[in-house]
């Protein structure tokens, strides 16, 4: 019987490393959270390769990260002054380990789908091997990370990287809404209007967290490396996403147009083709049925139309 790997979360305060380690200690895998500071279960990331080494490796899961897309354009500065740097740090420690912690450790890092930019046709879907051109500030720092990590694995460090869509459906916890769907869900519960980037017609890939945290599941169980796109596969403009979701509330959504910002990418779709060859894995989750779970999973009672 294979064992069972130790998982090692970095940015595991957030809301995809809380959701991952949910996931993860309810299917019984030993996980270890880590955050720059420390706190009640969660350890200094001072302390990771010791632990690493302590507990004979394992999967670690890169998530740390100090911004999320927006916030990247009004703080240029931050990802090139804390993030890539102590991504830096932590492939120096493994690769430095070489008879003991690089061989036993496996590395997963969380990319992004914004390091493809945006296609001058409508209808590409990117895949892995299509070239990387962001338009954004969060999308060029996720390429350069990629790159050092690409590296580190020409050195013997056995790495994934995932470029992830819009994961959607983290429930629990009182946060600002982020996201495109909470945002819609916070503006129909509290009968907020909600400020829409252009006219409504960008379409995203909006993914389910379940289908996220079993895709990192089978990455882990299959013990692949490489980069892969893990996404629904489809896409849908923000005016659709807008009426399905009155629809199945029963609650009119305020809206107001406002320019969209030129770093926004109008255009998302990603074929997980690689993924499902290397694992079997799939999206199980439709978008309609993704929003009902979102929405009930947030103690919401008005949801009509199943």
């Amino acid at each position: 019987m294979t064992k069972v790997p130790s998982i090692f979360i970095t940015g595991g305060r957030g809301r995809l490393g809380r959701a991952l380690t949910t996931y993860f200690v309810e299917k019984g895998y030993d996980v270890r959270v880590y955050s720059r500071s420390a706190g009640e279960n969660v350890y200094s990331t001072t302390t990771l390769p010791a632990d690493l080494k302590n507990q004979n490796g394992g999967v670690l899961l890169h998530l740390a990260w100090s911004v999320v897309p927006a916030e990247a354009e009004t703080n240029p500065k931050i990802q090139w002054d804390e993030d890539l740097p102590f991504l830096k740090r932590i492939l120096h420690d493994l690769l430095k380990g070489k008879k003991t912690i690089l061989h036993t450790t496996r590395f997963v890092f969380f990319s992004s789908g914004a390091v493809y930019g945006e296609s001058k046709n409508p209808k590409t879907v990117f895949q892995e091997g299509d070239p990387t051109h962001p338009r954004s500030l969060y999308g060029s720092a996720k390429v350069e990370a990629e790159q050092m990590i690409q590296k580190s694995a020409s050195q013997g460090l056995r790495a994934a990287i995932l470029r992830i869509s819009n994961p959607y459906g983290f429930c629990g916890g009182k946060e600002r809404p982020q996201g495109v769907i909470p945002a819609l869900c916070h503006s129909a519960e509290n009968q907020e209007t909600f400020r829409m980037w252009g006219d409504g017609s960008a379409e995203k890939d909006y993914l389910y967290i379940g289908d996220l945290c079993r895709a990192v599941e089978l990455i882990i169980e299959k013990q692949i490396e490489g980069t892969y796109n893990i996404a629904s596969g489809e896409s849908v403009s923000l005016q659709r996403l807008i009426l399905m979701l009155e629809e199945l509330t029963g609650i009119p959504i305020q809206v107001k147009s406002c320019p969209a910002p030129p770093w926004d990418v109008q255009r998302g779709r990603f074929s997980y083709q690689r993924i499902r060859k290397a694992t079997g894995w799939v999206p199980t989750v439709p978008l309609r049925q993704g929003l009902i779970k979102f929405w009930s999973g947030l103690n919401r009672t008005s949801v009509l139309h199943k």
